[in-house]
């Protein structure tokens, strides 16, 4: 076996040595760790090139004619050193808790886990990327255990000549948390390779220490595309990071200061007020429009004077800024500035006062924003009439209903919210026609606002939405609504209610408590017994509501419910009742319940045998007691042991190896993590994922989502760690811990970035970005319904296909600009390349178009002849799953068809998932490597077979 000195290094190019020379278009290299000889264009020679077989990062040779980067940052380490002398130690700060380090490893098991990772050299039979595969499994480990002697062990290995390991030491440095890997890395912000300085910002995110707040942003300036990890890193510091930040608005690099204002205000740390006021007091026209901007999104009133004044400021982005920030500081005190504000030149700003005003609610505003129905901007009348709407002022009923007619869906819902606080009879018969619209937002829209208005002319066709509607969103708000009405002659239409799906019976209950009618009751207590928690808890307040003692005695019985919500509900309702015991009903609420399991007794009359008595019972009296005399005794005994013997051995027989997995609904969704060796299966009717071990071809983990009926969407972080899961009824975030947070009330679509670090969602008019390591938004776009989204990798570009029939793309620093397509059909799905540069669509028609981001035609059209149910990007080459059949396209020429055993659910690399037609069982195909692309062998043939 050769040494590794030996050897080409892993993750190294070398230069083919048989006599040909790369040419200037092409570059030849061979893979270090593989062997593997393949091509790349000279463009591409520095950035992150990966050997198509092996997937190990290859860093290309200094050849003639490559373009070289550099070093991005040559002084960022000596920069952090020098703060780092002037700033007192900082520790790690979660929660207000220090980390401290702790041993929670032995000396035995760390000593093994330290020895295999700083083995390089492959044991006997083991190729060198195998051995790499075995060290970063074992750098795994030592960071789950968070030991404290781990963050020594891991920063010996960012030297190392293979980029995976480098990866992997980074991602277990991050994991660790420990402050003292800091500095180290820091200095990889000097890298080549881009996803070594996107993993180190990543890194530094997680462990949260301030001191490197001005290298993180000081690469930003140099390295735009990290500039939206960047910001994810810092704000996920919190509070930790507002001292540093502050410090940066000093700073005479403009763009230093420009990007700490941003962050102070997406941080929305008070703290920051006094430091942002003085921005504004010296600074330019850009630096006052941006700092007020970020005092509107801290909303400390402290700054409203300050606001106020703006809206007197010689630059019109200046007094824009601070007409939006006063809007979200919704306080009567600031409507004297923004009422003078609605004489302003600036459109954009009378437009934002007029909103602004609205929001506050001051009737006094009405007279001015009267004032602007007139207005020669259409988009100022519109904002000056749904804010007389919003503060109750019948002046804005005429021009509403003009804006009902409308033919922009959008217009119509913000008008239809207007009608909120308007207590016009005119205004109900003319909402009652939305109640039918096309569109399940305007009709829930409708419903909501026909319930806040709470005339009872309304309930009649309200009843009618409860019990025909096809949207169970568009039911629960009519519920809902009938409640706020307190219309008795509704009590039927709530009953029946109570037998429609969960979400609706809650609130068909809540409904019923709140008209209060006696009549209820018998209904209401009914719903105690309801299968599902949530209703038995809205039940209990409920009958609380009704105030009857006939519900004390059914209330008592939930004191022992199996669920802690449901007791503690009952307890309150008790305790509202009258009950005598008060507060000590909420600690007998508290104290956890045992299970009670049932014993079945079997008897024939008399007992067979006596268990107690086996013990004192002779060899010759148990064979009598197996084989008793009387024949009816010994039919029995035949029946009670043979028959299940023989059921046994039929299910073991006709069952074969199956394991005990059951299938729980119907696959929906699928996702893989970064490195595609797990798969994660999202299953219909039962709210659960699966997850899959692609080479040990075995189910790992089963993840029950709480509150998802089914799991049609899901995404999963680089790690595996964070899942983004969604479904009909909701969106939640599922993180290392387990814990699941509810992030929405429903979700239309998902796409993940392919390399785990982003994911956008789209519902309710808007796209809003998650980071998929902790489940926080990073911003939501305004963009209108949509019907398929896309993310480019690090989360720096935003795709939305419109129902206006638009492709939207959005840069995440700069959303208000985006840039749009027009494409050729209905747009069914989408996806970006490796560097976001362009953008690929798959029509209803079976169409696939390609677009550079900013050039309106599209630079290649092909037909596949079938419908484009998905699509990504990956290893050069766009996949695309028609129905049952899976083409490969680069972009140029015509898709290639390949064979798979179902329609495509996602790709990673050369993976992809398929569900079958059943959709109980799914395969995960290999897209083999040659010189191009060949063949699909399936190498995980039944998941449900161990």
């Amino acid at each position: 076996m050769k040494k590794p000195e030996e050897s080409a290094p892993s993750g190294t190019a070398t230069e083919e040595t048989d006599g040909t020379e790369s040419t200037d278009e092409f570059l030849r290299m061979q893979c270090g760790s593989c062997g593997h000889r393949f091509r790349v264009k000279t463009s591409r020679a520095r950035r992150g090139i990966r050997c198509p077989k092996c997937k190990e990062a290859v860093e290309a040779p200094d050849v003639p004619g490559a373009p070289t980067e550099g070093r991005r940052l040559p002084s960022v380490a000596n920069r952090f050193a020098k703060l780092a002398r002037k700033l007192p130690e900082q520790p790690h700060t979660v929660a207000g808790d220090e980390w401290e380090p702790k041993n929670s490893l032995s000396n035995r098991a760390f000593n093994k886990l330290e020895s295999t990772i700083s083995t390089r050299e492959p044991q006997k039979n083991e190729t060198l990327t195998e051995a790499n595969g075995r060290r970063c499994e074992a750098m795994k480990k030592l960071a789950e255990s968070r030991d404290g002697r781990a963050w020594e062990v891991l920063v010996g290995q960012l030297e190392d000549g293979s980029p995976s390991i480098r990866t992997a030491a980074i991602n277990g440095l991050g994991e660790v948390g420990d402050p003292r890997a800091v500095p180290a890395l820091v200095t990889l912000f000097d890298s080549e390779i881009a996803e070594i300085r996107r993993d180190a910002v990543n890194a530094l995110g997680k462990i949260g220490d301030r001191r490197a707040v001005r290298a993180l942003m000081t690469l930003a300036l140099e390295d735009p595309e990290l500039k939206f990890p960047i910001s994810a890193a810092v704000t996920s510091m919190g509070e930790i990071a507002t001292p540093e930040l502050m410090e940066l608005l000093n700073d005479d690099e403009p763009g230093l200061v420009l990007e700490s204002i941003v962050l102070l205000g997406r941080l929305r740390d008070k703290k920051a007020v006094k430091a942002l006021t003085a921005v504004i007091e010296s600074r330019s026209a850009l630096f006052r429009a941006h700092a007020a901007e970020a005092l509107g999104q801290i909303a400390d009133e402290r700054a409203a004077t300050t606001l106020s004044e703006l809206l007197r400021d010689e630059d019109a982005s200046v007094r824009v800024g601070a007409a939006m920030a006063l809007g979200r500081m919704p306080k009567a005190a600031n409507a004297k500035a923004l009422v003078r504000a609605l004489r302003d030149p600036d459109e954009d700003v009378r437009r934002l006062a007029a909103s602004a005003l609205g929001e506050i609610g001051d009737k006094r505003a009405g007279d001015a924003l009267a004032s602007l129905l007139d207005d020669g901007d259409a988009r100022v009348r519109e904002s000056a009439a749904v804010a007389l709407g919003r503060i109750g002022d019948d002046r804005a009923v005429e021009p509403l209903f003009e804006m009902l007619e409308v033919d922009d869906d959008e217009v119509v819902l913000r008008t239809i919210g207007a009608f909120r606080r308007l207590r016009n009879p005119g205004a109900v018969e003319r909402l009652v026609d939305f109640l039918y619209h096309e569109r399940t937002a305007i009709r829930q829209r409708t419903v909501e606002t026909l319930g806040l208005v709470g005339d009872s002319s309304a309930a009649e066709a309200i009843e009618g939405i409860l019990k025909g509607d096809r949207s169970a969103e568009v039911r629960v708000a009519a519920a809902k609504a009938l409640g706020e009405i307190r219309d008795p002659g509704s009590l039927d239409s709530l009953e029946q209610a109570l037998q429609d799906e969960f979400q609706v019976r809650c609130r068909a209950v809540v409904a019923l408590g709140m008209i209060g009618d006696e009549q209820s009751l018998p209904a209401v207590l009914a719903m105690l017994k309801d299968p599902v928690p949530e209703v038995r808890y809205q039940a209990t307040t409920a009958v609380a509501e009704l105030g009857k003692p006939a519900g004390i005695a059914p209330l008592e019985a939930l004191l022992d419910d199996e669920n802690p919500m449901v007791r503690r509900g009952a307890a309150k309702a008790l305790i509202k009742l009258g009950d005598e015991r008060g507060e000590k009903l909420l600690e007998i609420a508290a104290k956890p319940k045992k299970r009670k399991t049932r014993r079945k007794k079997i008897s024939t009359g008399g007992s067979l045998i006596d268990f107690k008595a086996l013990k004192s019972i002779s060899p010759a009296e148990l064979v009598a007691l197996a084989w008793p005399d009387s024949p009816q005794r010994r039919a029995i005994t035949v029946a009670v042991v043979a028959v299940p013997m023989l059921v046994m051995g039929a299910l073991f027989f006709f069952g074969g190896t199956r394991s005990a997995v059951t299938v729980r609904g119907m696959a929906a969704s699928a996702a893989f993590d970064a490195t595609g060796e797990k798969v994660y299966v999202g299953r219909t009717d039962s709210g659960l994922i699966e997850v899959w071990s692609v080479s040990g071809r075995s189910l790992s983990d089963q993840v029950i989502v709480p509150t998802l009926r089914d799991v049609s969407h899901v995404a999963v972080s680089a790690d595996g760690t964070g899942i983004l899961a969604g479904g009909s009824n909701g969106m939640l975030f599922l993180g290392a811990d387990g814990q699941a947070v509810a992030l929405d009330t429903k979700v239309s679509e998902i796409a993940a970035a392919p390399d785990g670090s982003f994911a956008v969602s789209a519902n309710a008019g808007k796209c809003r970005v998650w980071n998929l390591a902790n489940g926080t938004e990073i911003i939501s776009i305004q963009t209108g319904p949509v019907a398929a989204v896309a993310i480019s990798n690090g989360g720096s570009r935003v795709a939305a296909a419109l129902a206006s029939g638009k492709i939207a793309v959005y840069d995440v620093a700069t959303p208000s600009n985006p840039v749009y397509h027009t494409p050729v059909a209905p747009v069914a799905a989408l996806a970006f390349d490796d560097e976001a540069a362009r953008l690929f669509a798959g029509f209803d028609q079976g169409m696939v178009c390609a677009w550079a981001v900013g050039v309106d035609e599209p630079t290649a059209l092909r037909n596949t002849a079938h419908t484009v149910e998905f699509m990504a990007f990956a290893g050069g080459r766009v996949l695309v799953g028609v129905e049952e059949t899976f083409f490969e396209w680069d972009g140029v020429g015509q898709p290639q068809p390949r064979s798979v055993p179902a329609p495509v659910m996602a790709a990673s690399g050369n993976l992809v998932a398929t569900a079958f037609p059943d959709k109980s069982r799914v395969i995960v195909a290999d897209v083999t490597n040659g010189d191009e692309l060949a063949k699909l062998d399936v190498i995980v043939a039944d998941p449900y077979r161990r």
